[in-house]
C-alpha cells in the first residue's frame, strides 16, 4: 500500500514538534535542585484528622546550599479544564521559615511541604492529574522552575475542613468568620448571610448573599490579618 507523501511530511513534522515539547519539559523539570525523582512527591493530608483528605501537598527536598539565602518556594497548582491548563491554587512558602522547613533530610538537603486546600478543589469540582508550577525565587537567588504532575486525585476525595493550612499554622474556618464579623461591625457594615468560605491563592475569601437592602459581598481575609472587600453586582 503506498504512503501518501503529504501524510507522511505531516507525520514527520508533529513527531519532530513532541519532541521539543518533551525535550523542554524535561529540561525544566530538571532546574530545580532536587536530587531524585523519589525525593519529591505528592500526596494527601487529613489536617483535622477525621480520615478524610482536605489537603493536597507536595513535598521536596532542596539542596542545602539553595537554602542558605532567603527566598520563596511558590506553587501554582493547574488543572485540565476544556483541553488546556488552567491556575486553580496557589501557594508561597518562605525561607527561612522553621514552621514551613521539616528536618533535614540529610546532611546536604532539607525538606519543604507546599499545602494546597482540598476544599477548594472540591468546590471547583476538578480532578486530576494536576500539574504543579513549582518556582524558586529571592534576591540573590537564582531564579529556578520545576513542572511536576500528580496523581489521578477527584475531587470526591477531598472535604471541606475546619481547619486549614495558612501559612505554617492550623487556621479555624470559624475563627476567621468570627473576625470578619467582628470587623464589619466596627465598619459599620452590613452583611448578609454568609453562603461561601474558601481558602485559596494564599488568603480566605467570604461570599455573604445580598438582600432587598443590602448588597451581596466579597470579603478576602489575608493571612496577616488584613481585610478588603467589593459589592457583588
Amino acid at each position: 500500500m503506498r504512503k501518501h507523501p503529504i501524510r507522511f511530511f505531516l507525520f514527520i513534522i508533529l513527531i519532530q514538534v513532541l519532541l521539543v515539547f518533551s525535550l523542554h519539559a524535561i529540561a525544566r523539570s530538571a532546574d530545580l535542585p532536587c536530587s531524585t525523582p523519589e525525593t519529591a512527591y505528592f500526596s494527601l493530608a487529613d489536617i483535622d484528622q477525621d480520615s478524610i483528605p482536605d489537603h493536597l501537598t507536595y513535598t521536596l527536598q532542596l539542596a542545602r546550599a539553595s537554602t542558605e539565602g532567603r527566598f520563596w518556594l511558590c506553587g501554582e497548582l493547574q488543572a485540565l479544564i476544556n483541553g488546556g491548563w488552567q491556575p486553580i491554587a496557589y501557594t508561597g512558602c518562605y525561607f527561612p521559615d522553621t514552621s514551613r522547613v521539616e528536618k533535614p533530610a540529610t546532611q546536604n538537603s532539607t525538606t519543604a511541604t507546599l499545602y494546597f486546600y482540598g476544599g477548594e478543589i472540591k468546590r471547583l469540582k476538578v480532578n486530576g492529574p494536576f500539574r504543579l508550577l513549582v518556582k524558586m525565587k529571592g534576591v540573590g537567588v537564582e531564579e529556578k522552575e520545576t513542572i511536576a504532575f500528580s496523581p489521578a486525585y477527584k475531587h470526591s476525595e477531598f472535604e471541606e475542613s475546619n481547619l486549614v493550612w495558612v501559612q505554617g499554622r492550623k487556621e479555624k474556618i470559624a475563627t476567621v468568620v468570627e473576625t470578619v464579623k467582628s470587623w464589619a461591625l466596627e465598619q459599620n457594615l452590613s452583611l448578609g448571610t454568609l453562603a461561601e468560605v474558601t481558602y485559596n491563592f494564599d488568603r480566605w475569601r467570604l461570599d455573604y448573599q445580598g438582600t432587598s437592602t443590602v448588597k451581596a459581598k466579597r470579603i478576602w481575609v489575608d493571612p496577616g490579618g488584613e481585610i478588603s472587600w467589593v459589592n457583588i453586582e
